[in-house]
């Protein structure tokens, strides 16, 4: 897991001085935590992998497939086998299937695949980027969306989780789930895994 914006990038958002210090902390736990909840929503591994091993149910017909980590880099191998042992004598050939690798889809086209769970396994390298700076450089939308996801949490730290409501006679809260905002979850949703 690594953070999907920056300290600095956030303190702009908010027009914090670079060199105010006071809330630092602060500031990189939420970040922290927009990340790791963004992920989630993102359905995909974003930290670069090398020599990631996916291992996925096929269904009877079945000859696609959405890997985790991509863009993909390098697709190693494919195997196909019912009793999950993965020797060198499951591994499918690669001429029998297309690799999208930004998309991080596998079509196999030339065989006949074993249906069951954890029959497919693939190893290959992939992910958004290696690191904080990587991510924001390639993916400046999801940065700056976090960034603004963070400042607004910020704003609202004296209350985060809670909504208060005023009527006449008193007042009640209630605990809430944080949601993204709609353009936070806009952008996300657009580099989320399908």
């Amino acid at each position: 897991m690594m953070d999907l914006t920056t300290l600095e990038l956030t303190k702009t958002v908010l027009t914090i001085d670079q060199l105010e210090t006071k809330e630092d902390l602060l500031l990189k736990q939420l970040i922290t935590q927009a990340s790791k909840e963004a992920e989630i929503l993102l359905n995909r591994t974003v930290l670069f992998a090398t020599g990631k091993v996916e291992t996925l149910d096929v269904e009877q017909y079945q000859y696609n497939f959405s890997f985790s980590a991509f863009p993909i880099t390098t697709f190693t191998n494919l195997w196909n086998d019912s009793t999950r042992v993965f020797g060198s004598n499951t591994i499918i050939d690669a001429s029998s299937y297309y690799v999208n690798k930004e998309t991080g889809w596998v079509y196999v086209d030339k065989v006949f695949l074993t249906p069951g769970r954890g029959v497919l396994k693939a190893q290959y390298n992939g992910g958004m980027a290696a690191d904080t700076d990587a991510f924001v450089a390639a993916y400046e939308d999801i940065a700056g969306a976090i960034a603004m996801e963070v400042a607004y949490r910020y704003q609202r730290r004296k209350s985060l989780g809670i909504v208060a409501v005023t009527a006449q006679g008193g007042s009640v809260a209630f605990p809430v789930r944080e949601q993204f905002l709609n353009l936070v979850e806009d952008v996300l949703m657009s580099h989320r895994r399908h």
